[in-house]
């Protein structure tokens, strides 16, 4: 392959952005990728700041799973014993939706237990 601004010259990679082949003399390395000099490399230094983003937001993503899930599993704790402690007597209503609660929280606990795991894997 050879570059799209100079044909005679032979490509020594494809810019970032708008995947055309460019050679030694159109290439600007912005660190992490090429782009063409002057006109892709503010987009190509755009799309490394949005890549950057969404891998911070995949890592908080993981932890809102699994502090949302403490959370409904402390809920669900709380409704199955205030009834025993507060009241003295077995209500219904506080015991199933403790049981809820609790069942929310273990699931939701565990699927950011597997979202942590897969996305470990990925990156």
């Amino acid at each position: 392959m050879n570059c799209f601004n100079h044909t005679e010259q032979p490509a020594l990679g494809i810019c970032k952005h708008c995947h055309k082949g460019i050679c030694n003399e159109c290439l600007h390395d912005s660190g992490d990728g090429i782009a063409c000099k002057g006109k892709c490399t503010d987009e190509v230094k755009m799309i490394n700041r949005v890549i950057q983003h969404n891998k911070i937001a995949i890592n908080q993503a993981q932890s809102n799973w699994t502090s949302s899930g403490l959370l409904y599993i402390i809920l669900g704790a709380l409704f199955l014993v205030a009834p025993f402690l507060y009241f003295r007597r077995v209500d219904p209503f506080p015991i199933i939706m403790g049981s809820l609660f609790l069942a929310y929280g273990i699931y939701v606990f565990l699927k950011g237990r597997m979202y942590k795991e897969k996305t470990e894997t990925d990156f």
